[in-house]
C-alpha cells in the first residue's frame, strides 16, 4: 500500500498493515490529538488578527493584559537590552511590533511541550524547542539577505512548522513511534517517506490539521502543512511565508539543531532559495549568524 492510500477500515485507528505497523489516517491522528490545546484563546486571537491583516495594537494590548503570565513574558522581552524600561503591555506591544509579539506569545505556550523529551519517537530533551527557535531566528534574520521584506507571519510559522512531530509523538502507538524513530536515521527526505508509509501521513499534514483545529489563520496552516513543499500553495503570500520557513528549517538543520537525524543534511527540494533570491553565500552567512546568536534567542523566547 502506498503512503497516499487510506486503509479500507480507516475510522479512528484503521489497521491495514504495512509490515507490522498500522497505517493511520491523518483524520484519526487529529481526532486523537484533540486534547492538545497548546495555544490559549488570547494567542489564537492574536494570530487571527495578524493572519487576517487586521492587527490592532490596542486590541492586542488588551488581549495580552488579560493573561498575566503572557503579559510578563512580553514585557520581559520588550525590556531586554533596552536602555528604557517599559511598564505596560501597550508600550511593549508598540516596541516589539506584531511579528515578535505573536511569536513570543506562541513560544510562551510551546516552551514546555517542545522541550519535553520523546525518546521513543527519537526526539530528545530540548531538541524540538531549540530547532524551532533556531528556525524562527533564521526567519527573522533572513530579511537582511533578501531583496523583499519578510512577511510578519514568518517568525510564528517557523516556531510552529514542526508541530506535527509533537502531535505524532502524542498519538501514534508505541510500535509505530519506535519504527519511525529508527527510520528517521535515513535523513531529510527518506524519513518523511517513512512517515507516509508507516503512519499514512506526515508531520506537515498532521501539524496543519491540528492548526486548523485550533482555528489558526490559513497562512500559518499552509506554512505548517507545506513547509517542505511550498510550491503546492496557491496563495502567493502564503507560499512566500512557507518558502521562508523551508529555508529557515534548513538553516536550523545546517547548524546542528536537527531532530536527531530526521533533519540532517537538508536539501532544498522546493527551490526555495532561488524563489527568495537567497544565494549560497548568503545562506552560509545567515547560518553562521544564527549559530552565533542562538543562545541569546533561546533566552529571549523563554
Amino acid at each position: 500500500m502506498s503512503g497516499g492510500e487510506q486503509p479500507e477500515n480507516s475510522g479512528a485507528w484503521g489497521t491495514a498493515l504495512v509490515g507490522m505497523a498500522p497505517v493511520l489516517a491523518v483524520q484519526a491522528i487529529t481526532a486523537q490529538s484533540g486534547k492538545l490545546e497548546l495555544l490559549t484563546p488570547p494567542v489564537i486571537h492574536l494570530a487571527s488578527m495578524l493572519g487576517s491583516g487586521a492587527w490592532n495594537r490596542d486590541d492586542a494590548s488588551r488581549t495580552i493584559a488579560y493573561d498575566a503570565a503572557l503579559a510578563a513574558c512580553i514585557l520581559r522581552a520588550a525590556n531586554t537590552n533596552s536602555s528604557s524600561t517599559l511598564g505596560s503591555a501597550d508600550a511593549a506591544v508598540s516596541r516589539l511590533g506584531p511579528a515578535k509579539v505573536l511569536a513570543l506569545s506562541i513560544a510562551h505556550c510551546l516552551r514546555e511541550p517542545y522541550s519535553t523529551p520523546r525518546p521513543e519517537f527519537g526526539i530528545y530533551e530540548d531538541q524540538l524547542w531549540r530547532h524551532s527557535v533556531a528556525a524562527a531566528l533564521a526567519a527573522e534574520r533572513m530579511g537582511t539577505y533578501l531583496p523583499q521584506p519578510i512577511p510578519n507571519e514568518c517568525l510564528s510559522a517557523a516556531l510552529l512548522h514542526d508541530l506535527g512531530y509533537l502531535v505524532l509523538a502524542h498519538t501514534l502507538p508505541l510500535d509505530v513511534q519506535l519504527l519511525l524513530a529508527d527510520e528517521s536515521k535515513q535523513g531529510w527526505s527518506l524519513s518523511r517517506q517513512a512517515e507516509l508509509e508507516l503512519a499514512g501521513t506526515d508531520h506537515g499534514s498532521v501539524g496543519g490539521a491540528i492548526a486548523g483545529h485550533w482555528g489558526l489563520p490559513q497562512v500559518l496552516l499552509d506554512a505548517i502543512l507545506a513547509h517542505h513543499s511550498p510550491n503546492t500553495i496557491r496563495s502567493a503570500h502564503n507560499a512566500h511565508v512557507a518558502h521562508v520557513v523551508n529555508v529557515a528549517d534548513m538553516v536550523a538543520a545546517t547548524i546542528g539543531e536537527s531532530l536527531g537525524k530526521r533533519e540532517q543534511a537538508p536539501v532544498d527540494e522546493a527551490g526555495s532559495m532561488q524563489k527568495l533570491s537567497l544565494s549560497e553565500d548568503s545562506f552560509s552567512k545567515l547560518a553562521q549568524e544564527v549559530y552565533d546568536d542562538l543562545e541569546d534567542a533561546l533566552d529571549w523566547y523563554s
